[in-house]
């Protein structure tokens, strides 16, 4: 029985790469001649076809992903840093009032 569902999951895995090969080369074949215009700025209009429009706009995503994902890993570490210098300046606060406290007590 558990190799039945392996082999349908694996099955299932299967049809939906074959669908998704399917789907992206006819993707490509319907779009490859097909031209349209993008525009950027004012007054600056690009003509390229839909394909390598299609390609850019993912590889944009693709970037921004990936610099957001930076930019999110630094703000952690930054508040990492601010977190481990408060707790450094307590303990040393909290050392410099041991240690004040045991002159304190020596002295009498």
């Amino acid at each position: 029985m558990n190799n039945f569902w392996l082999r349908l999951k694996v099955f299932f895995k299967l049809a939906l790469f074959g669908a998704l090969a399917i789907y992206v080369c006819s993707f490509v074949i319907q779009n490859q001649g097909r031209q349209t215009r993008l525009w950027f700025w004012f007054g600056d209009d690009w003509t390229t076809s839909v394909l390598l429009a299609t390609v850019g706009s993912f590889a944009a995503g693709i970037v921004t992903a990936l610099l957001f994902g930076t930019i999110w890993k630094t703000y952690r570490q930054f508040r990492e840093i601010r977190s481990r210098n408060r707790v450094t300046r307590m303990e040393r606060e909290m050392d410099d009032m041991r240690a004040k406290a045991q002159r304190l007590q020596t002295r009498k």
